[in-house]
């Protein structure tokens, strides 16, 4: 990831939010034309992005949660976490054997800072990921509780109208009946 990257990546979420001023959404949009890597991220990341959005108004637009919504959530967050730490391992490996050729040419400097640059972005990105994971479970137990205080009050306001029915005598309940209407 070269400098360029490094700056582009800091971007990305405003740009897929388009919170991005119109100069720096070109800039960006240039350097995706250019750089496969980055036009990769970027799709994975919008793609992320409009799953989570989905979800969410999934979540929010009804009045109970999707049956299954906690595990697929889990299962999701426990394969990306997968992914990412097999990334992370297979970086490390390939880094540290490029590092030691790397050092008998030229000096094992440059690539260690890259390594470590590279590695703290990815922890921050699982992090991310877990964030959003925590702020998606916050939220569906905030909508479970909606829809419970909700059935609460549904059964509450039966019960009140129910013992309203009880109490009327049988003469002063008028149910019109279809010869009533005749």
């Amino acid at each position: 990831m070269n400098r360029k990257c490094r700056k582009l990546v800091k971007h990305l979420s405003a740009y897929i939010d388009g919170e991005l001023s119109a100069p720096m959404k070109a800039a960006v949009e240039k350097h995706v034309a250019t750089c496969s890597d980055c036009a990769e991220r970027l799709s994975r990341w919008t793609t992320l992005s409009r799953r989570t959005a989905a979800g969410l108004k999934a979540v929010a637009g009804s009045s109970s949660p999707p049956a299954g919504i906690p595990a697929r959530v889990m299962a999701e967050a426990r394969a990306r976490r997968a992914q990412l730490r097999t990334v992370l391992a297979f970086r490390r490996l390939s880094v540290g054997a490029a590092a030691a050729l790397l050092a008998a040419l030229v000096g094992g400097a440059v690539l260690f800072t890259q390594m470590r640059h590279e590695e703290q972005t990815l922890k921050r990105l699982v992090a991310d990921q877990e964030e959003a994971l925590s702020r998606a479970q916050k939220q569906l137990a905030e909508a479970q509780e909606r829809h419970e205080k909700a059935i609460s009050a549904f059964h509450f306001r039966m019960g009140e109208l129910l013992e309203r029915v009880e109490r009327l005598s049988p003469r002063t309940v008028s149910i019109p009946t279809q010869a009533d209407n005749l």
